[in-house]
């Protein structure tokens, strides 16, 4: 039986890096009786809020190819800096087989950045590029087998002197089964990432490097891995390499460590 075409969205916590937080979705999955999805998403929490609304259209002039249009507004105030960006994106997917798609896309960030340098204003046009390969053998729980995803962006930045820079960041992770049952997983992850370019300091702190937080090294605060300015602010870089590894114990059915 088809489900409803349209889905209200509510969600609300707590996070010692972000602080309180919640998030307000609406979601349309048949625009024009072709499948397509439109998503509007209202976030609010201390360190960020943002509104966002993005187009899918599947099966774009050819089966199993996603053309989509996205559009961001938001207000960030970290400890590495304070900033409002406004973001438009257009990406083209396609699936080649089972485990591999490639992707291909334009777009366009004017920021408004206050940091240790200053108040500055950037405009950044990026042409990101790359492919995605995963045979992990579940999408939201996996036990067993490989991801990796390669993006490489030729980026052009206006203001502030023009100036070109290549930023390409690679993500793995890897999933192995110790108990036939999938009880028992040990799981590895890796980020690498470069830019290449102008100085760090000449780069928009929305488009350096960052580590630090749940997501990426944990038990050290949100950006607080790295370089720090006079002040022990984060400032960012322009290469990042993170490796984790972790053992997961699923003791029953809906719990797990």
């Amino acid at each position: 039986v088809e489900a409803e075409h349209r889905t209200l969205g509510i969600t609300g916590g707590y996070s010692s890096a972000e602080g309180f937080g919640a998030e307000v979705s609406w979601e349309h999955r048949n625009m024009f009786s072709r499948g397509a999805r439109l998503t509007l998403t209202a976030r609010g929490a201390e360190i960020e809020q943002s509104l966002s609304a993005q187009l899918e259209l599947p099966n774009f002039k050819r089966l199993d190819q996603t053309l989509s249009f996205e559009s961001l507004l938001k207000r960030e105030d970290t400890d590495a800096f304070f900033t409002h960006t406004a973001e438009l994106r257009v990406h083209l997917e396609r699936v080649l087989s089972p485990t591999v798609s490639i992707v291909a896309g334009a777009e366009l960030e004017y920021s408004d950045v206050t940091d240790s340098t200053g108040d500055r204003d950037f405009l950044v046009a990026a042409l990101p590029l790359g492919f995605r390969w995963d045979n992990s053998d579940d999408l939201l729980d996996p036990s067993k087998g490989m991801r990796l995803s390669v993006i490489t962006a030729p980026s052009m930045s206006f203001g502030n002197g023009n100036f070109s820079f290549l930023k390409s960041e690679i993500r793995g992770s890897a999933y192995y089964p110790l108990i036939d049952n999938r009880e028992l997983t040990f799981a590895l992850r890796t980020r690498l990432g470069s830019i290449v370019g102008p100085g760090t300091e000449r780069l928009s702190a929305t488009r350096r490097f960052f580590s630090g937080g749940g997501g990426s090294i944990r038990g050290y605060s949100f950006q607080g891995v790295g370089p720090l300015d006079a002040g022990n602010d984060p400032i960012g870089g322009r290469s990042v390499t993170e490796i984790a590894a972790e053992l997961r114990w699923k003791f029953t059915s809906d719990i797990s460590l």
